[in-house]
Formats: C-alpha cells, sequence, structure tokens
C-alpha cells in the first residue's frame, strides 16, 4: 500500500512477487487499487484493475476513478475511463465526480466530466463546481467553469456566496472576478462578510484586494467577533497589524474573548506576542470566567500558557 500510493513501481513488483497480499484494505476502508489511483502509477493501476474492482468504493465511498479525480492523477483516469468506469457515482456527502475532479484541480479531468447539465449540480455543503474550484484556489478549473455558463449567483447551504468561498480559498484571481460594489460587503455564514472569510484563513493579500475595494473593516458577525478577532484565529500577523488600534485591542467578541485570547486558543504564538508588545490586557475573563491561560490551555497550547503566565507575572512585578 505504502508502495502503491507512493508510486513506486519496482518496490510494488518485488514485494508482488514474493506473495504480498494485494486483497488487504487500510482502515479508512481504501483498497489497494485506490491508493494506487491515489499515488499515480499506472502501470500499478494497471495490474490491479479489473472488472469487479473498477467501481468498487473506499474511505467517503469514492471509487477508484474519485481517488484519481481528487488527486488530480489525469493518466489513471484516462485509465479507469477506457476500461468503463462508472462516472455516474456520487460518495457519501453527495459529491459528484466532477465535484472532486474540481476539488482536485486538473483541467483536463474537468473537462472530461462537465456538461450543461451538471455544470450546477450540489454535492456536500451545497457546493457547486465553481463553488469547490473557489474554495480550493483553482483558478484554471474555475475560468473553464466560467466559460461554461456557471452559475456565479448561487449560494451554499450555510448562505455563503462564490465571493466567500473564494476569499476563504485565498486565489486573488479569482476573487477579483467576483467582486463587486454590490457584494464586497454581503454576509454569508456567520454573517461574515468576504473580508472577515479572508481573515480567519490568513490569506493577506485577499484582504489587501478586498481594502483596496472599499471593504467595510467595522462589522461585525452574528456572535459579536470583529474583524480583529477573526484575524487573531486566523493567525496571520500583518492581518492583524493592519487591524490593530488602542481602541480594539480589548475588545469582546464571541464568548467574551479579547483578540489575544482568540490567538492564544488557536496556538498563534506570533500574534499572541504582537498582542501582547501592544500591551493586550492578559487580567480579563470570557463570560464563562476563564482567564488567558485556561483558555490557552483549553485549545490545548500549554507553551503558550505558560508564557502568558510568564508575562503577568513580569507585568506584576513592574506594577
Amino acid at each position: 500500500m505504502v508502495a502503491a500510493v507512493s508510486g513506486h513501481q519496482s518496490v510494488f513488483d518485488l514485494l508482488v512477487s514474493n506473495q504480498a497480499d494485494l486483497t488487504l484494505v487500510s482502515t479508512s476502508g481504501d483498497s489497494l487499487l485506490h491508493l494506487a489511483c491515489q499515488g499515480g502509477n499506472t502501470a500499478i493501476v494497471q495490474h490491479l484493475l479489473s472488472p469487479s474492482n473498477i467501481n468498487s468504493r473506499g474511505m467517503h465511498q469514492w471509487t477508484p476513478a474519485m481517488k484519481a479525480a481528487v488527486c488530480g492523477q489525469q493518466s489513471v483516469f484516462d485509465l479507469l475511463v477506457s476500461n468503463q468506469a462508472d462516472l455516474t457515482l456520487v460518495d457519501t456527502f453527495g459529491d459528484s465526480l466532477l465535484h472532486l475532479a474540481c476539488q482536485g484541480g486538473n483541467t483536463a479531468i474537468v473537462q472530461h466530466l462537465l456538461s450543461p447539465s451538471n455544470i450546477n449540480s450540489r454535492g456536500k455543503h451545497g457546493w457547486t463546481p465553481a463553488m469547490k474550484a473557489a474554495v480550493n484556489g483553482h483558478q484554471s478549473v474555475f475560468d473553464l467553469l466560467v466559460s461554461n455558463q456557471a452559475d456565479l449567483t448561487l449560494v451554499d447551504t450555510s448562505d455563503d456566496s462564490l465571493l466567500h468561498l473564494a476569499c476563504q480559498g485565498g486565489n486573488t484571481a479569482i476573487v477579483q472576478h467576483l467582486l463587486s460594489p454590490s457584494n464586497i460587503n454581503s454576509r454569508g455564514m456567520h454573517q461574515w462578510t468576504p473580508a472577515m472569510k479572508a481573515a480567519v484563513n490568513g490569506h493577506q493579500s485577499v484582504l489587501d484586494l478586498l481594502v483596496s475595494n472599499q471593504a467595510d473593516l467595522t462589522l461585525v458577525s452574528t456572535s459579536g467577533d470583529s474583524l480583529l478577532h477573526l484575524a487573531c484565529e486566523g493567525g496571520n500577523t500583518a492581518i492583524v497589524q493592519h487591524l490593530l488600534s488602542p481602541s480594539n485591542i480589548n475588545s469582546r467578541g464571541r464568548q467574551g474573548c479579547t483578540p489575544v485570547m482568540k490567538a492564544a486558543y488557536r496556538g498563534h504564538k506570533d500574534v499572541v506576542d504582537l498582542l501582547v508588545q501592544h500591551k493586550a490586557d492578559l487580567t480579563l475573563l470570557t463570560d464563562s470566567n476563564e482567564d488567558i491561560e485556561c483558555v490557552a490551555q483549553r485549545g490545548g497550547h500549554a507553551t503558550i500558557a505558560k508564557y502568558l503566565q510568564t508575562v503577568c507575572y513580569q507585568r506584576g512585578q513592574q506594577d
């Protein structure tokens, strides 16, 4: 399995010649054929392929063709198609082969699967193929879908638009294509704006593009998180630096968390350092009366908790 998923044919052949058992499956349900399709070596796939396993199901109920598509392995995909792989099946989450191909980013595979009847089909989270391409930052696939009249106005089951998902994916060219004055401050999941999506995912170039197009940086989410809170959660220090001011450094967001609490919970030591340098108040408590050390511990970051304890002690000594 390790040889197959790594595409090492000579090693695979050696193991086969020494009577390796080719019928075993992994803990996630993937067969040797699924792993070979992931690895991308067509000779290994050809060795394992048979009419009885070509549409077999593995992890997420993925078929071998789905494995090849999501990993962008075109030569393997072509081999499976030539052997009559079923291209109409869907996985556990409702994703079709086209959705997974758009996730994988290989335009040739996407082109093979694309049709007017499936270009706006819905998969996991209600995502369309264009949404899959956008959230994974695959510009060439996105451009192909646009050229084939993909509907760019649809929203997913969480109310995220294609722009929100593009900001999550981080490809500035895709964001630029979708951006307009009418949607730059639009609300999606949690009432997040596109700028919030960029900030919480740490995509500085996307946030810079939104700022240059007059994105409103003062809005807050449903739970009361500001752009600064979400930037601290995302962990990009340049974004945090851009948003930080004396008036918001100790502001309260979801569950009464301050920006430094957000950074500590997520384990972003550089952001914590930046906020400490700007005199963030480390004595404040959350709505449930947790101090910042407890918040860091709850996030699984004992080292940061110890660091904050030291800073609090040093500040107490100075006072």
